[in-house]
């Protein structure tokens, strides 16, 4: 299972959105904060 989707199951998104540039879900890369910085939603 990707990240991505494991994103949609713990309901943090409803579904992965399509990239306008590339038109599909499949593109999408998870980024983590750097280790001294505090995670968010943005």
């Amino acid at each position: 299972m990707r990240d991505e989707d494991v994103l949609v199951e713990k309901k943090y998104l409803r579904k992965v959105p399509i990239d306008l540039i590339t038109e599909t879900a499949s593109q999408w890369e998870i980024v983590p904060p750097p280790e001294d910085a505090a995670g968010g939603v943005y």
